[in-house]
């Protein structure tokens, strides 16, 4: 057993204890050596689990229902009959939008199924099944295959696309726009099954649409488990700058490695039975030579631009694509849409004039959607700085908190969009609001790296002294956890880094030796991350390398005792220059190191 520093988070706020544990343990799989990898690999393969809990949307077939009828839940059945472990799950509508955040932070479950195999936010496994979009139609309607994108037909017929979907977007580029219904993105498909983006087929099969341009496994769930004589032509070789196929893998925490290599052995072994599930929804299955499960449709292959999130409601674009008409709300309100749902979505899609004549029509600028967010949130968010303007000149209430406890500004602040930051301080935010665990929208944006919006909220007013969460941290000494930015391009997106925001943190009242609950220091703090830069500013600024944390260590130590030899290195030689900072060259007592 090595001696690491171990990450104790709350919410998305992190600090390094130094404890006992196995090497891997806690550790973002991207900074794991090969033989903690190893180390992870050789637990998985022997341990034991209690329970498999598992994120789920109640309403979203043919993925996943509370009922347990979806392609999903029939999976992790599989792997938890597999893994000797009682399914459980968490209902949770499966948008993208803060979707580990309100689940894997908030510890409500450890693995999301169906995930892009790129997702970011998450460590995801091994791809499992590659998919693609289609266009649906009844085999019995006369309706000759389509050549192409181009096919003259597209024009004419009516057909269905969901309003955050890729195959949209590809139609539109190709003039496909005018014959079009568009089914807004809801957040009741729990309640209202046709409000579920599958319906657009159902739609098919009774007459009221000529084509679905949809989600393969939308239509393949129709045509097999409904029995409609549908034709379901794959469409990912017919574009080649809108990507129209997908890898999905499973996510688990970015630090669960064992629970990676643990679902990995599981789908292996039972990847027979997971392909007949997939035969028995019917869902499209695209060859894919790195996914467990590979299909016959012929792959489409490297796009000239990737961007692996499939049908996803954050992967909205502003412009014609997205652009919804009164007539066609009007429409779908007359068959009864939600008129709060369709506004959502119109801010969502940030459709300015759609939202303009949805508050004509009585929506509620104040509003909580089914994740507990407040259209204002989502307008700050998606960057959408004309929709948010407008829902303010309505009357949205900038101080309103979503059902996580975050007030608009923060979520303009874990997204870096400092002009929302800016027009909500000046309209009077609290830049100082806290979550109900006591974090600010200063502390999210620094412990996310997010420095144009620390400083545009430093600028604003946020304190720069006051503690944050149960551990008291200040944001001097989240700010010593980020290491400065190094590659060119963010650096320029940024304009600012962590060291220049250690600075103006001091001019504005920062303490350099202001200790948090255990006693920890910014300087300790960059120590155990391994930051000598930061070490650096700090001892510029005052930082006392003498000091010592509740268990009795200095910052030269904790730096010995996480392996830190570049931390560990400057501590020495700069604390050395000052004979009030002079550190003890004595190494932690022998039992705690063991490397």
């Amino acid at each position: 057993m090595k001696t690491r520093g171990v990450v104790f988070a709350i919410g998305s706020i992190a600090i390094l204890l130094v404890v006992q544990q196995p090497a891997h343990a806690q550790t973002d799989f991207d900074d794991m050596t090969s033989a903690e990898k190893l180390a992870a690999k050789a637990e998985a393969a022997k341990k034991q689990l209690e329970y498999l809990r598992v994120c789920a949307d109640g309403g979203n077939m043919p993925f996943s229902d509370t009922r347990g009828e979806g392609f999903e839940n029939k999976i992790a059945e599989v792997l938890a009959r597999s893994m000797g472990a009682t399914l459980t799950y968490y209902w949770r509508p499966q948008l993208e939008r803060g979707l580990t955040r309100a689940t894997f932070d908030e510890d409500m479950c450890d693995v999301l199924m169906d995930v892009p195999a790129d997702y970011e936010a998450a460590l995801t496994t091994t791809p499992l099944y590659r998919t693609t979009y289609v266009l649906a139609y009844r085999s019995d309607k006369g309706i000759a295959p389509f050549k192409n994108l181009d096919d003259p037909r597209l024009k004419t017929l009516k057909i269905g696309v969901y309003e955050t979907s890729g195959l949209r977007e590809a139609l539109a580029d190709h003039g496909v726009t005018k014959n079009i219904e568009v089914q807004p993105v809801t957040y009741d498909g729990d309640k209202v099954i046709q409000d579920q983006p599958w319906w657009q087929v159902e739609q098919v099969a009774t007459g009221k649409l000529d084509v679905a341009a949809v989600w393969g496994p939308f239509a393949g769930y129709v045509k097999a488990k409904k029995g409609v004589p549908l034709t379901i032509q794959p469409v990912n070789r017919m574009e080649d700058s809108v990507p129209l196929e997908f890898s999905l893998a499973l996510g688990v925490r970015r630090t669960d490695a064992v629970m990676k290599y643990m679902i990995e052995n599981a789908l292996e072994k039972n990847k027979d039975e997971i392909k007949k599930i997939f035969v028995d929804y019917g869902v499209p299955l695209v060859e894919c030579g790195t996914c467990i499960i590979s299909g016959d449709i012929p792959s489409h292959g490297t796009y000239y631009s990737q961007n692996e999130h499939p049908i996803r409601p954050t992967d909205v674009t502003n412009g014609d694509a997205q652009h919804v008409s009164d007539a066609d709300v009007e429409k779908s309100l007359a068959q009864g849409l939600d008129i709060n749902s369709a506004f959502n979505g119109a801010v969502l899609a940030g459709d300015l004039e759609r939202v303009r004549f949805l508050v004509s029509k009585g929506a509620n600028v104040n509003w909580r959607d089914g994740l507990g967010q407040y259209p204002i949130d989502v307008a700050a968010e998606q960057r959408h700085m004309d929709v948010l303007a407008e829902l303010i000149h309505d009357g949205a209430k900038i101080e309103s908190r979503d059902g996580d406890g975050w007030t608009p500004i923060m979520h303009a602040a874990v997204q870096d969009n400092v002009p929302a930051i800016q027009l909500l301080a000046s309209r009077k935010a609290d830049v100082n609001a806290r979550t109900p665990d006591g974090y600010t929208a200063l502390a999210y944006a620094l412990a996310d790296g997010k420095f144009a919006a620390a400083k545009a909220l430093i600028d604003a007013g946020a304190s720069a002294t006051a503690p944050a969460g149960p551990e008291k941290l200040t944001p001097l000494m989240i700010d010593a956890s980020q290491r400065p930015i190094e590659q060119r391009e963010m650096a320029l997106v940024e304009g600012v880094g962590p060291l220049e925001i250690a600075r103006l943190l001091v001019t504005r009242g920062a303490r350099v030796n202001a200790t948090s609950t255990t006693r920890m220091t910014p300087l300790m703090i960059a120590a155990v991350h391994d930051n000598p830069a930061m070490i650096g500013v700090l001892i510029q600024l005052g930082a006392d390398t003498a000091a010592k944390e509740a268990g009795g260590h200095t910052a030269r130590e904790l730096a010995v005792l996480n392996g830190n030899d570049s931390a560990a290195q400057i501590l020495e030689v700069l604390a050395a220059t000052s004979p009030k900072n002079r550190p003890s060259h004595s190494d932690p007592p022998q039992q705690r190191k063991n490397f």
